[in-house]
């Protein structure tokens, strides 16, 4: 099979001595096929993730009480905190110098693995050392700060291995290395608790076991496609910690923005404004599914492009399929928004109508512009992502206080609105004038079909 399908490949895959993946996709009808699957193992990475975020909440608020759920709550955020500090951007950078690397993929993973292990495990001692004077006198979360310290480097872990098994195709692996597989373990470990009673936060320790467990094992899988792993020299090191680095201000934004509204905004507003906000957030972030679906999987097609000008068509095919499907979630929210709030919250929070329609409509923005970033970043424009990306946090920090103790949830809402659309804004702009890419959606049915076919193989 493999020798048949040599015989199709063009003369500069073969000379480049093409990977079975890009023997695979070299075929129309495998690069169909290879794209459905990808798309379906994503979907169903994405809908575990949020039955396990809604059934971590029912199953949490149930079996706990208010200061467990709290420390639950607190160590699983603090945790990805931590990680994002210690490997900043660790997931697209893997995916993008790991692309460009092609029949070095093993070097390049060496690198990287070695620089985010070191710059986790630094982020992981400081953690331990600091940690404790963020808990104030409240003790159940001071027992937390350990397990914080051993769930890290376990999420950076998952991140890596993620970016990996996506570069190699391996969409149902990654299944397991999504934020629903840890969700589904606190689940579960919940469920098994014999009481409210005996369940500590430092029951996490069983999560963490098993997270390393798997981490390993998908390892081991993972790492037996990428070829010869081999030890980087000093300058190699720092090369790639540079690297690295070019990709952190993006990877911040799309963590703080505008999840972290609630606690900029705490000291400036009331409790129920930070609630209002909170849910509102919850039900916008479902317009942002079929994006996060189409874009983790077109990401490493995109990384691994020779041209991505010649896929400008069907990446705009990508944008009206996602953007018209958020579009359709904005006008139901408009027209049912308030009742959508009271059966997912209850009647006390139809007073979040208001920014629930500015956070879905920066959902909607974050959809119609398309990847505009994604294809910066991965024809080597990183750095033109990273400054307006800085940019967009710094506005959010300030503007956030400010909005908040005007307007409450909708000020937080409003000033997501504000940085969201606008950064998207920017890089589409920069998306057509240093690549000539325009990644606004596009009604044309050919290029539907193009996408269909398998396209950005």
């Amino acid at each position: 099979m493999v020798r048949d399908l040599r015989l199709t490949m063009t003369p500069a895959h073969r000379a480049e001595g093409a990977t079975r993946t890009q023997i695979r996709d070299a075929q129309p009808d495998a690069r169909r096929r290879a794209l459905v699957t990808d798309s379906a193992f994503t979907a169903a990475a994405q809908v575990t993730g949020i039955v396990g975020a809604l059934g971590l909440t029912v199953v949490a608020a149930d079996r706990l009480s208010k200061p467990d759920f709290a420390a639950l709550m607190w160590a699983l955020s603090t945790s990805a905190i931590v990680a994002l500090i210690g490997a900043p951007g660790i997931g697209i950078a893997l995916l993008t110098l790991g692309g460009r690397a092609r029949r070095e993929l093993g070097t390049e993973l060496s690198r990287i693995g070695i620089v985010a292990g070191a710059t986790t495990a630094a982020a992981t001692v400081l953690w331990l050392i600091a940690g404790p004077a963020t808990t104030g006198d409240r003790p159940v979360l001071r027992n937390s700060v350990t397990v914080v310290g051993m769930l890290a480097p376990a999420a950076v872990g998952y991140s890596l291995l993620d970016a990996l098994a996506r570069l190699r195709r391996r969409f149902g692996l990654a299944v397991l290395l999504g934020d629903g597989t840890r969700r589904l373990l606190v689940v579960g470990l919940l469920l098994t608790s014999a009481s409210a009673g005996r369940w500590r936060p430092a029951s996490l320790v069983a999560v963490a076991v098993v997270e390393y467990a798997l981490l390993a094992l998908i390892g081991l899988i993972l790492i037996r496609d990428v070829g010869r792993l081999s030890m980087p020299r000093s300058p190699e090191l720092t090369d790639t910690a540079r690297s690295l680095w070019a990709f952190a201000p993006g990877a911040a934004y799309g963590a703080l923005v505008p999840q972290a509204g609630i606690w900029l905004a705490a000291p400036f507003t009331e409790e129920a404004d930070l609630a209002d906000f909170s849910v509102a957030l919850r039900l916008a972030y479902l317009l942002l599914v079929p994006t996060a679906i189409v874009s983790r999987v077109i990401q490493p097609r995109l990384a691994t492009a020779r041209d991505i000008t010649a896929l400008e068509r069907p990446i705009r095919s990508a944008s009206t399929i996602v953007g018209g499907a958020s579009l359709v979630g904005f006008v139901a929210y408009v027209a049912g928004g308030r009742w959508v709030l009271r059966l997912f919250a209850g009647a006390e929070y139809g007073t979040a109508y208001h920014a629930l329609l500015l956070l879905a409509a920066a959902m909607v923005a974050s959809a119609v512009t398309g990847m505009c970033g994604q294809c910066l970043i991965a024809s080597g424009h990183e750095r033109s992502v990273s400054r307006p990306a800085l940019v967009s946090c710094a506005a959010f920090f300030l503007l956030t206080p400010l909005a908040a103790s005007r307007f409450g949830a909708t000020g937080i809402a409003g000033a997501s609105f504000v940085c969201v659309a606008g950064l998207n804004v920017v890089l589409l702009v920069l998306a057509r004038r240093r690549l000539g890419v325009n990644t606004l959606p596009l009604v044309d049915p050919a290029s539907y079909r193009a996408l269909l076919r398998g396209r950005f193989a």
